[in-house]
């Protein structure tokens, strides 16, 4: 979904680095070279930072959750119904925390839980159990942490502002100023 929009190079993080030395007479290449972490890529574009931010959000999917991960967020096992029959599902449901009882031949859960906080590891029983009731709270692609654009660097925290939250933002500054302008008058 994403070519014809980018072009993504994926190299040793030391190569990158040698490259961006290359480039040390350009504004900004420096703090550039000092945020490579992980497994870094490159994606070159002619795409405004904004619009490819949430364009590689929206081509993220939904993944399961394995052993050992970090929970992204808070992981909530809902209320309601199951597709599965009495047995030994109820006492791998209670073993876990989550009460349960059976309804219409099913087990159905009777409270919502949180079963893992937000970045707290997943353990293999819960990991198991998110597989069987098909909850998928990780998400997989491609991760935009800053955006190099003439010398300026935006991170993933300045991108990732709302649109709303942004447009809401001026209305209220334009409100205060009329009402500043009114006072002041």
């Amino acid at each position: 979904s994403l070519k014809g929009v980018m072009l993504l190079k994926i190299a040793r993080k030391d190569f990158m680095q040698i490259a961006i030395d290359k480039l040390k007479d350009k504004k900004g290449m420096q703090e550039l070279k000092e945020r490579l972490n992980g497994v870094p890529a490159l994606l070159f574009t002619k795409e405004d930072p904004f619009k490819l931010y949430k364009l590689l959000n929206k081509s993220k999917s939904n993944a399961p959750a394995r052993a050992g991960q970090k929970a992204p967020s808070d992981i909530l096992i809902p209320s309601g119904p199951t597709n599965f029959p009495p047995g030994p599902m109820i006492g791998e449901l209670g073993q876990l925390g989550i009460k349960s009882e059976v309804k219409e031949g099913k087990i159905s859960i009777r409270e919502e839980k949180i079963i893992v906080k937000e970045g707290e590891e997943i353990k293999p029983k819960v990991a198991d159990l998110l597989i069987k009731l098909g909850i998928e709270p990780m998400k997989i692609g491609l991760n935009l942490v800053l955006t190099y654009q003439n010398g300026e660097i935006l991170t993933k925290e300045i991108l990732s502002v709302s649109e709303e939250e942004y447009v809401n933002n001026l209305k209220k500054m334009h409100v205060e100023a009329i009402g500043l302008a009114m006072f002041i008058g």
